[in-house]
């Protein structure tokens, strides 16, 4: 059985695409496994993989994008939009797509953690009860 491998992304594609969206607010892009998280404003907002472009998908980016192509970042991850290379040089629309997606998922991020920090505080709070009423039980001894 043969395994083909994809050529992992080279950084002048990176770097052409981060030159393309430095617009958008405060660019960075981080190598991760060969290839590259971008982020904006320190949210995660897309991916350069296999030498393509792919930006996370929001219901507001997918209403600015319009009609675009979707397609998964690696096999069996989350459909992102794919942004074709020909698009790479319109710099205020691929600008405004990350600016609203990272305000689309800051957004998300902040919600999941108001939850998480809910559910913890819960715990934390039965937690409390069930050491209280450990301490109550006299110790018994032999």
């Amino acid at each position: 059985m043969r395994v083909e491998y994809k050529m992992p992304s080279t950084q002048p594609t990176t770097d052409r695409i981060v030159a393309s969206i430095q617009t958008a607010g405060s660019i960075r892009a981080q190598k991760m496994f060969g290839e590259y998280g971008i982020y904006c404003d320190d949210t995660f907002v897309a991916m350069v993989c296999d030498n393509r472009f792919l930006i996370k998908t929001t219901d507001a980016g997918l209403a600015f994008a319009g009609e675009i192509a979707m397609e998964e970042p690696y096999p069996g991850g989350k459909p992102c939009m794919l942004i074709p290379e020909d698009w790479w040089d319109d710099l205020a629309w691929l600008g405004e797509l990350i600016q609203i997606t990272a305000k689309a998922l800051a957004t998300t991020a902040k919600k999941k953690r108001a939850v998480k920090k809910k559910r913890n505080t819960k715990k934390k709070a039965i937690k409390k009860k069930a050491v209280h009423k450990q301490r109550k039980t006299p110790k018994t001894y032999p």
